[in-house]
């Protein structure tokens, strides 16, 4: 069962280059319980943009995001398991 409204555990982001897999994020965790307010700080490029982005399937292909995420929808008491973004563009 998910404790929080929305738990990431192991968050990938990564995109295909001309010189191999280019990780844009690498292994994040969290958790956000209802009511809750977080900020995420930290060193430009270091993939704050690229989290909120592949939390909320936005990130822009071509892409691989092998990453899934638990979010708990208010009122419910079965957690809902958030699917990674199918891949698109050429390199799926």
């Amino acid at each position: 069962m998910v404790s929080g409204l929305l738990e990431i555990e192991d968050l990938k982001v990564e995109f295909p280059s001309p010189h191999g897999l280019v990780k844009a994020v690498d292994g994040i965790a969290y958790t956000i319980d209802p009511g809750e307010t977080v900020a995420l700080m930290r060193e430009s490029g270091c993939g704050k943009s690229m989290s909120a982005l592949a939390v909320l399937g936005l990130v822009p292909p071509p892409r691989r995001d092998p990453s899934t995420f638990w979010l708990e929808p208010p009122n419910r008491n079965e957690p809902t398991k958030a699917p990674a973004p199918a891949p698109s563009g050429p390199n799926r």
